[in-house]
């Protein structure tokens, strides 16, 4: 009998468990903004003062066009672009075509548009526009 695997809670032969996926689901615009966004923009995208610029409110994201923030959701903000010095990860290598549209429309949301949400196959031609040597 092998003590380690008993002491560690494993019984003799038994099969490991069959792993669940991360997520089974496509999470929600809020889920995905909760999770990447909310720690620098804060719970409700009023950013914090001089550092990160708030998304509540916010004219430019507001606007009927979405392209500049779906762009700046996929390549991010360098550091020394920015008006504050703060910089933003890009997330086009973490976020799937439908997410970037299920994000953008949440950020819009928060910034007061009420335009239809953002269709997928707009996030993923704008990702092709904004991901140098992608076709």
């Amino acid at each position: 009998m092998d003590r380690a695997a008993v002491a560690s809670g494993e019984r003799p032969g038994a099969k490991p468990p069959t792993p669940v996926p991360a997520h089974s689901r496509e999470l929600s615009g809020s889920e995905l903004y909760e999770v990447s966004c909310s720690a620098c923009h804060g719970p409700k995208g009023g950013g914090v003062e001089g550092l990160v610029p708030p998304l509540a409110g916010n004219a430019t994201l507001a606007s009927g066009e979405p392209e500049y923030l779906i762009q700046t959701i996929c390549n991010g903000v360098r550091a020394e672009e920015s008006r504050t010095g703060a910089g933003m990860p890009p997330f086009n290598q973490k976020l799937s075509n439908g997410q970037i549209a299920a994000l953008s429309t949440y950020v819009r949301d928060i910034a007061g548009n009420t335009d239809s949400p953002i269709e997928v196959e707009n996030a993923a031609c704008e990702r092709r526009a904004s991901t140098p040597g992608e076709e």
